[in-house]
């Protein structure tokens, strides 16, 4: 269905190949298993077969070494691209709001497991540790947030993972406010020490008065 579509959208003429070899596993496959692809090329939309056959692109994104590059992708887009960056947080707004119950509820169960289920298997993809590292870490912070010392016990929430949004290292585990507050200060400490001096200057004003 999607070749179909990318073929309507970018007719192309390409050569009547019977099979391809494929650069990843090294086999010869009919061409039925090498997928469209889209690229730009000068400026123009263009599709060409994929020079890994479907299962082998299928595993390779499975990966965690395609899950960060594709976050650090994701990432500098949305640092780059305010409007992406809006569409992108009404529509994950949108999807919790209506399957608010069901997300709690499978988040919740998965934090129960000793591997982490699908909370392990997230936070394995999107940064590279395991969930036994992950409790390490918690253990490690005695459960506190690593900038203003709250516990999360909540049973909404957990520590989140922060990490570097260039290197992809990971730093600590933060609460949801100040993992918040420093996205929504880009990670930036400049912005921070601003932001510091703001509110010791008014603070100061409010002492006079």
């Amino acid at each position: 269905m999607a070749d179909e579509r990318l073929k309507t959208l970018f007719p192309v003429t390409p050569a009547k190949e019977v099979s391809r070899h494929c650069t990843r596993c090294d086999q010869t496959k009919t061409i039925a298993h090498f997928r469209w692809l889209k690229k730009h090329h000068r400026g123009k939309p263009e599709v060409h077969r994929d020079s890994w056959c479907a299962q082998c692109r299928r595993e390779y994104k499975r990966t965690p070494e395609y899950r960060l590059q594709s976050n650090a992708r994701l990432q500098k887009r949305r640092l780059e691209d305010p409007e992406f960056r809006e569409k992108q947080r009404l529509s994950s707004a949108e999807f919790f709001r209506k399957n608010r119950e069901g997300i709690l509820k499978r988040m919740q169960a998965a934090i129960k497991k000793q591997d982490g289920g699908y909370v392990g298997k997230r936070i394995l993809r999107k940064f590279g540790i395991t969930f036994a590292e992950y409790c390490a870490m918690r253990d490690q912070q005695q459960n506190k947030c690593a900038i203003c010392d709250r516990e999360e016990h909540t049973k909404q929430r957990r520590l989140a993972v922060d990490h570097n949004h260039q290197t992809l290292e990971v730093r600590a585990l933060l609460c949801h406010h100040c993992n918040t507050g420093l996205g929504n200060f880009f990670d930036n400490p400049a912005l921070l020490w601003k932001a510091i001096q703001y509110l010791a200057k008014y603070a100061k004003i409010q002492d006079v008065s």
